[in-house]
């Protein structure tokens, strides 16, 4: 099966040859004024995977290493980046092999800063000049319209990172009590009806889709990067779906490869599946997130259900949110619209991710088992 090129509009993508490098990727991003975020709040109360139940306790806590000095942003080698903090002053620094960064903002503007950067990398220095508000919020934005933002608590000592350790336990929790979901239930995330001569004809499309993705990548890290850019650049959210409740089938894999298009739990779907396509364990993350710059950490909303996925290399695990990464959504017109991808959700840092992504549980789907 030939990949699918991102970027039409109107009718279903089908030109073939869609690929990422290693190391690169030009696409622009941005989003529309007159489409919600593409984070889900739909009503799945008429699913069982719609509950979040808490996390499984185990028998003893897991500790949590929080650097209240240093954030990561990312882990990705190639758009690798970090803010230090110093008391009144904030290094930000990292490598951009992606997408340059055009400029820093500061807000309030309570705070002079200095960016330097190029092709290969960047070095911004951030220095308060007053305490009179409660949080700086940092602004990083790039040549192709994408950006990274974050909060910094202002205290009478200087600049200082949220403490959002609470969540990162969560979060690690969730990882280390990760569950094998049934198979029934598997196939059903494969094609509707789950009917055996179906499930190896998907399957057989996933693979082969998975090795054009990743032809000429030998490692698996490699291979989940351009998986996760795929999946952010060629399944668009599905609006009509999600103005009639989600139906199952939607998230199915039978329904992407026909359709092209999905929510939030058809991203997931289909990143964990390319990914056994080629021997990376991927699960299926489902818990809530919070929209619209807020944080976990300084909110009282328990957020929106949303999923999204984690993988584990080389015995580290690997947050990845395809699905927050896409800017590109089917309208309720019918019409396919790409506004491009984002980066900041690929290996992103886990107390990063934290700010704004509580897991419920998550879920190992084993897909090809069931035509073994």
């Amino acid at each position: 099966m030939a990949a699918l090129l991102a970027g039409c509009s109107g009718s279903v993508p089908d030109t073939p040859s869609f690929s990422f490098s290693k190391s690169s990727s030009s696409s622009r991003s941005s989003s529309s004024a007159d489409e919600p975020r593409l984070s889900d709040s739909y009503d799945s109360s008429e699913s069982e995977r719609s509950e979040i139940p808490e996390p499984v306790e185990t028998s003893e806590p897991v500790p949590v290493s929080f650097d209240v000095r240093k954030l990561v942003l990312s882990n990705d080698p190639i758009n690798q980046k970090t803010i230090e903090i110093n008391g009144m002053t904030a290094i930000v620094s990292g490598k951009t092999g992606d997408v340059p960064i055009s400029h820093i903002s500061v807000y309030p503007r309570i705070a002079e800063y200095e960016l330097n950067s190029d092709d290969d990398g960047f070095f911004a220095e951030i220095v308060l000049t007053e305490l009179s508000a409660d949080y700086l919020a940092v602004t990083l934005r790039y040549e192709d319209g994408h950006y990274d933002e974050v909060e910094l608590e202002i205290t009478p000592n200087g600049l200082a990172l949220c403490d959002i350790s609470e969540i990162v336990e969560n979060n690690r929790k969730v990882v280390e009590n990760a569950i094998e979901q049934p198979q029934n239930q598997v196939a059903e995330y494969i094609v509707k009806g789950g009917k055996p001569d179906k499930i190896r004809e998907v399957l057989g499309e996933i693979q082969a889709l998975s090795d054009e993705i990743c032809e000429g990548l030998d490692d698996d890290y490699d291979k989940l990067r351009a998986i996760s850019r795929w999946v952010s650049a060629n399944i668009y959210y599905d609006y009509p779906a999600y103005d009639k409740g989600v139906p199952e089938e939607t998230l199915s894999l039978r329904y992407m490869l026909d359709r092209h298009s999905s929510v939030c739990g058809g991203y997931s779907n289909m990143t964990s599946a390319l990914c056994a396509a080629q021997g990376i364990k991927c699960w299926n993350v489902h818990g809530s997130v919070l929209t619209g710059g807020l944080m976990f950490v300084i909110s009282n909303d328990v957020g929106e259900y949303h999923e999204w996925n984690f993988a584990e290399i080389d015995g580290r695990t690997i947050w990845v949110d395809s699905g927050w990464n896409s800017f590109c959504y089917l309208d309720r017109n019918g019409i396919y619209n790409n506004d491009g991808i984002y980066y900041r959700y690929f290996d992103i840092g886990e107390e990063y991710f934290a700010l704004n992504h509580k897991a419920g549980y998550a879920e190992y789907r084993d897909y090809f088992a069931l035509i073994e």
